[in-house]
């Protein structure tokens, strides 16, 4: 079973919280969104700024898949603390 983390992103975007989930730069997940490698829902994306919706299930080609589950709350600075269920 996938190990449930909360953490902190500044939006909900596939970018945004790929890159948080996997230690990554938003340049690398932008270069691999271009490069195909990132599937949400077992379905390819072409633009790395979709909103992640609840249930959503993210596969990232070499690095892993996550659950993004929801959203718990936001923050001061309007960060979301997110709940994300990660296979390892």
């Amino acid at each position: 079973l996938p190990d449930e983390e909360n953490m902190t992103v500044s939006s909900i975007r596939v970018d945004t919280v790929t890159s948080s989930v996997f230690n990554l730069s938003r340049n690398t997940v932008s270069q691999l969104v271009n490069r195909q490698m990132i599937f949400i829902n077992s379905r390819t994306i072409y633009k790395d700024s979709i909103l992640l919706k609840e249930n959503d299930k993210v596969t990232v080609r070499g690095y892993g898949k996550y659950i993004f589950c929801n959203v718990i709350n936001e923050t001061k600075k309007h960060k979301k603390l997110i709940s994300v269920r990660i296979y390892k």
